[in-house]
């Protein structure tokens, strides 16, 4: 009887201790979803469009450019400025002594006054002949000829009238030479002996910019150029049109840069470009790609397409700090076909399998899902499969 009493204390004992049991596992339990749905960040997968960025680096030059170019042979006597500063438009800048000017404005000037009268003897030739021909003395060929000998000395007297013009951009005299005629005989003397001592040339700038080296080109090479460093200093001997500064416009930036084969198919004219340097790290330029290479040349052995970048607009902070020639980087971003993109803190590696893995909610239960991951982001992963759309995953995964 004993016993029995004893076998059924066993068994009340025994039952108790399993109720308490499953009843603290299914609170653990409990308190463990409750855990995650409070503490985890659950997200639904969905197709997004992905942009990847492409940098490249260049140096910084005016957008647009004007050359300036000596007129004739010479020698510099006098350079009014520095390059690198900004210089105004008209301001001197070279005087170069150059007597081969002076013969060519001599040339100039007698083509023009012979053109001038030859012209005029033609428009007599033409008025005569046509009261002739009313009066039925002469031929209509006879006219003709007459007309186009007229029309044939104005064109010669535009061309000359031209050429004189280019010649007097150097020279400064108080009588108009456009004026004159053979029969100013006076003046013409005047006109030529004063060319003749006049053989220093002022070169003055076309605009207002930013005075920079000139590039120096194949020509100025084949003529003997012996000023390789492109400087142009007084004493210096410079050839007819050789470069001799280049005024940088600044109505906006640009950037030279290269392109690899690879990235080269994913560019296209009109891209928004955001242009940056660690010479100025609180400024950001903003542009577009204006310009794309079609044919490649080689660097190093290996294929490059050259581009252009163009910063149209300066804010006033940028034209204070923004200097030519600094170095910079583009960030081109370049949208690409709707993928499936989670943040990085979704994606975790388990440490058992080193498996690419992330955590699914399915019926919401947690599952470890393994995934392919493709490109990679500062903020996010694109997942090539593993997922698809409406899948609802953890975006704040925690190591267990």
């Amino acid at each position: 009887m004993i016993s029995s009493k004893k076998s059924m204390i066993k068994l009340v004992t025994g039952i108790v201790t399993i109720s308490l049991l499953s009843l603290i596992s299914a609170c653990k339990e409990k308190a463990q979803q409750a855990n995650n749905s409070t503490s985890s960040q659950i997200m639904i997968v969905e197709m997004k469009p992905v942009y990847k960025t492409l940098y490249f680096s260049g140096t910084l030059s005016p957008n647009k450019q004007v050359s300036v170019v000596s007129p004739n042979d010479g020698v510099v006597l006098k350079k009014n400025f520095q390059y690198g500063e900004q210089v105004q438009k008209g301001q001197l800048l070279f005087v170069i002594e150059s007597s081969k000017q002076a013969s060519q404005f001599q040339t100039a000037f007698s083509s023009y006054l012979k053109a001038k009268e030859q012209l005029n003897n033609d428009y007599g030739t033409f008025q005569s002949t046509q009261n002739l021909y009313d009066k039925g003395l002469v031929s209509r060929d006879d006219l003709t000829q007459a007309k186009s000998s007229y029309y044939l000395s104005q064109l010669s007297l535009l061309q000359a009238q031209s050429q004189l013009k280019d010649s007097l951009k150097y020279y400064q005299f108080n009588t108009d030479v456009f004026s004159l005629s053979i029969e100013d005989i006076k003046a013409i003397s005047n006109t030529i002996a004063k060319s003749l001592k006049a053989e220093e040339l002022h070169i003055t700038s076309p605009a207002t910019g930013i005075a920079l080296l000139p590039v120096q080109n194949s020509q100025d090479n084949n003529q003997g150029n012996s000023n390789t460093n492109n400087t142009i200093m007084s004493g210096v001997q410079v050839k007819d049109s050789q470069v001799l500064v280049t005024i940088g416009l600044m109505q906006g930036l640009a950037m030279h840069s290269e392109a690899n084969e690879i990235d080269i198919n994913e560019l296209s004219k009109g891209l928004s470009v955001s242009v940056t340097s660690v010479a100025f790290p609180d400024i950001t330029l903003q542009g577009y790609l204006a310009d794309i290479a079609a044919q490649a040349t080689n660097s190093g052995n290996l294929p490059v397409f050259s581009i252009r970048i163009v910063m149209p607009i300066l804010s006033q902070q940028a034209k204070q700090v923004v200097k030519i020639g600094m170095s910079a980087k583009a960030a081109i971003k370049i949208k690409e076909q709707p993928q499936i993109a989670v943040p990085i803190s979704a994606v975790f590696i388990d440490p058992k399998t080193s498996a690419t893995m992330v955590t699914k909610v399915v019926q919401g239960k947690h599952q470890n899902v393994n995934v392919t991951t493709g490109e990679t982001s500062l903020n996010s992963v694109v997942i090539l499969s593993g997922l698809n759309p409406g899948d609802e995953i953890v975006t704040n995964h925690q190591s267990e």
